[in-house]
C-alpha cells in the first residue's frame, strides 16, 4: 500500500508513513530503508521527482515556521542525535563525522580541557551507545550545548537535502521565525 501511494501521487515518504499510522519503530525502519540509496544517482533522481512541487512551500497565503528539536523535549539530546544519524545516515553521516572530529579536537584545547574530563567523543557516543557517558555528564552545559547544536543542524540538513534546496533557499521559505536555540538562530539570520 505504501509503495503504491508513493508512486501514485508523488506523496512524500514522511506524509505517506504518517497516513499509514505505523509504529515509530516501523516508520523509522521504512524511512531508513527509503533513504539508504541516497548516494545512488538514479535513486536520487527518483527522490527528487517524488518531492515535486510543494503547494505548501509555494502558497502565498501560507506563513511557514520551523521548529527544530534538540531542546530536551524528546529525551536525551544524544538519543535525538542518534535517531537522526540512524534514520538519515546517508544524508548526514559525513557532516556528523567532520563536526564530531572538530568538537573532539576543540575539547582538547588547553583553555577548555578541564570542562571535558571524559572528552567530547560525539560520533563514538552516537554509533556505540554503550560508550556514551552517564546522563549527568551529558547534561552539563559544555557537553549538552554542542550536541544540541549538532542535532539541530542535522535536522536542517535533512530538511534542505530532502527538499532539494540550498540552505539559503530553505531559509527564504519561512516567514515566521521563533528561535529557541542559538544554533538555529545563527543559521536563519
Amino acid at each position: 500500500a505504501l509503495n503504491n501511494e508513493l508512486r501514485a501521487d508523488k506523496t512524500n515518504i514522511h506524509a505517506a508513513i504518517q497516513q499509514q499510522e505505523l509504529s515509530e519503530e516501523r516508520a523509522r525502519a521504512i524511512i531508513r530503508a527509503y533513504y539508504s540509496l541516497w548516494d545512488v544517482p538514479d535513486a536520487r533522481a527518483l527522490y527528487q521527482a517524488a518531492v515535486g512541487h510543494s503547494a505548501l512551500l509555494s502558497s502565498a497565503s501560507a506563513h511557514l515556521m520551523a521548529l527544530f528539536g534538540g531542546q530536551r523535549g524528546t529525551g536525551s539530546c544524544l538519543d535525538e542525535a542518534r535517531w537522526m544519524l540512524q534514520v538519515y545516515k546517508p544524508l548526514v553521516s559525513g557532516y556528523v563525522q567532520r563536526m564530531s572530529e572538530f568538537l573532539c579536537h576543540e575539547a582538547q584545547d588547553s583553555r577548555v580541557v578541564a570542562a571535558y574530563p571524559r572528552g567530547l567523543h560525539v560520533l563514538e557516543w552516537l554509533t556505540v551507545p554503550n560508550s556514551a557517558p552517564d546522563a549527568r555528564y551529558i547534561e552539563i552545559m559544555p557537553i549538552m550545548l554542542p550536541v544540541i547544536g549538532l542535532t539541530q543542524l542535522m535536522q536542517v540538513m535533512v530538511l534542505f537535502k530532502t527538499l532539494f534546496m540550498s540552505p539559503g533557499e530553505l531559509v527564504q521559505q519561512f516567514k515566521g521565525k521563533h528561535y529557541v536555540g542559538l544554533f538555529c538562530r545563527c543559521l536563519w539570520q
